[in-house]
């Protein structure tokens, strides 16, 4: 399915299917196509692509695809560009992370010394979020590195905290932007702590003054609608992570000694009680948990001190009013 978005430049919408939550964009110009954030994990899907561009007016051809960031099962992209001759477009620092098996590792280890129960890390071992595959048909892009569709020049822009070298494209001569998942007209993104990346939610509020300063008009994100950014949207999402950060820290202050796997039991900002979750959402609710946390422990509201095999978290030498 195939919906016409925006006239200048041509942006279209294409989704496998109705159930499909992803929204892959086609930009086109002077019949040249690049794809933002298909969904091509297997030979059928780089199929139903081309179909839908055989849709498009005038017969353009696909050159480049271009992933704002790493997702599960991505690597077998990277085959099917080979095959098909079109050049596969990640960052350098996502790119890093495939086919690697010791970042997984490195995770377990780290969240079992915040508190994450062993017996669950042997349920959960991650099958379904490991990244494999060859790396040879990779092309990356760094910031501020341009991005030609025809006539069109689109500027890379680096926004890591969904994952580590997240990357959105803007085309400042009509103020839009393709924002990935960093920033969503509906919703919010996954902002967790990654191995070699611990700083993730400084990172990503640093990403979205970077947004705010680009003074966009309209906004394509990964998920969810399209189109103008509200005026007030950037201060809602950064209100809402500072409102997290605090609700954090008055846990901590109410139970001094926790874990930070207990706090993320604690967080209240998770709608579903937690014995109701699978243990890969309480792996991912941990990763966020850990991003909220290092963000005050580097600031001092948080402390960390050696517990029962764990690490527990007691108030630091700041205080709330200082925040």
């Amino acid at each position: 399915m195939v919906e016409r978005l925006w006239d200048d430049p041509q942006i279209y919408r294409w989704s496998a299917s109705a159930a499909q939550t992803q929204n892959c964009y086609l930009l086109v110009d002077r019949q040249q196509v690049l794809a933002i954030d298909p969904m091509l994990h297997e030979e059928q899907d780089w199929q139903a692509l081309e179909r839908a561009i055989g849709e498009l007016p005038g017969a353009p051809t696909l050159r480049q695809v271009l992933l704002t960031h790493l997702y599960s099962d991505w690597m077998a992209a990277a085959s099917g560009a080979g095959l098909r001759q079109v050049k596969l477009l990640v960052s350098q620092t996502d790119r890093r992370l495939s086919g690697q098996k010791e970042p997984w590792e490195y995770q377990r280890r780290w969240y079992r010394r915040e508190g994450f129960p062993a017996r669950h890390l042997k349920d959960y071992n991650g099958e379904d979020v490991r990244w494999s595959g060859r790396t040879e048909q990779i092309a990356t892009v760094e910031p501020g590195e341009i991005v030609t569709v025809g006539s069109l020049e689109l500027h890379c822009l680096r926004l890591p905290g969904h994952t580590p070298g997240h990357t959105a494209l803007g085309l400042p001569t009509k103020s839009l932007a393709f924002s990935g998942d960093t920033l969503l007209l509906d919703g919010l993104p996954y902002i967790g702590a990654w191995k070699g990346h611990p700083h993730a939610l400084e990172q990503y509020l640093a990403g979205l003054e970077l947004l705010r300063g680009a003074a966009l008009q309209t906004i394509f994100p990964a998920h969810g609608a399209w189109g103008a950014l509200p005026p007030r949207r950037i201060d809602d999402v950064m209100r809402h992570y500072y409102l997290r950060l605090i609700e954090l820290y008055q846990l901590v202050l109410d139970h001094p000694g926790l874990t930070a796997y207990e706090l993320a039991a604690r967080f209240r900002w998770r709608q579903q009680p937690w014995d109701t979750l699978s243990i890969k959402e309480q792996w991912f609710a941990m990763g966020e948990t850990l991003a909220h946390l290092i963000y005050l422990r580097d600031r001092r509201y948080v402390e960390t001190k050696s517990g029962e095999g764990s690490l527990i978290n007691v108030p630091g030498a700041k205080k709330l009013t200082d925040m």
